[in-house]
């Protein structure tokens, strides 16, 4: 173990290079998490229950010029879910062509205080307490800093040890 004083004892280290697989499988993660959310589906039904109300109010008839649209709400987000996760691969690999940072060699330590992760061209230091939730699936761990902002690692990188330390201090944390 190491000690740097703003960071605090260094519990863990480990080094990795991201590849597509790894950010296909993070956004996959995500957009079934977003997916999933009621938040996501409550603002499908509320537009859906405007247009009735609308349809109600100006055209007197009891909403069923609605259900077409509403049909197609619907239709449509589910489209394209579907059709985001399946061009994640895509995404993934342009996102990577695109950062300069993807493609260097990542230094990850596991700190007393926070997760702190290093390359040639940054270092970025996140306290255990600015984190919002966590997930985990087959090929990524992913730590949320807000709704859309994520650090993620891939599962070949890190240790049982390691995992244990993660979620040990990620411990108040909710699991998404």
């Amino acid at each position: 173990m190491t000690l740097e004083p703003q960071f605090g004892n260094v519990l863990a280290t480990t080094t990795f290079h991201v590849t597509p697989a790894d950010i296909t499988a993070t956004y996959r993660s995500y957009v079934f998490w977003s997916a999933t959310k009621p938040s996501t589906w409550l603002l499908v039904a509320a537009v859906i229950a405007l247009l009735t109300l609308a349809d109600i109010i100006w055209f007197g008839t009891s909403g069923y010029l609605t259900l077409v649209p509403g049909a197609a709400i619907f239709v449509w987000v589910l489209i394209y879910y579907v059709g985001l996760y399946l061009a994640m691969p895509l995404l993934a690999r342009r996102s990577i062509a695109k950062q300069k940072n993807l493609k260097q060699e990542w230094r990850v330590d596991f700190t007393e205080n926070g997760l702190r992760a290093v390359t040639p061209t940054q270092d970025i230091f996140v306290s255990w307490s600015d984190f919002v939730g966590w997930s985990q699936n087959s090929q990524t761990f992913i730590i949320y800093q807000s709704d859309r902002l994520m650090r993620y690692m891939p599962l070949r990188a890190l240790t049982p040890e390691m995992l244990a330390i993660i979620t040990s201090k990620l411990h108040s944390v909710p699991r998404r």
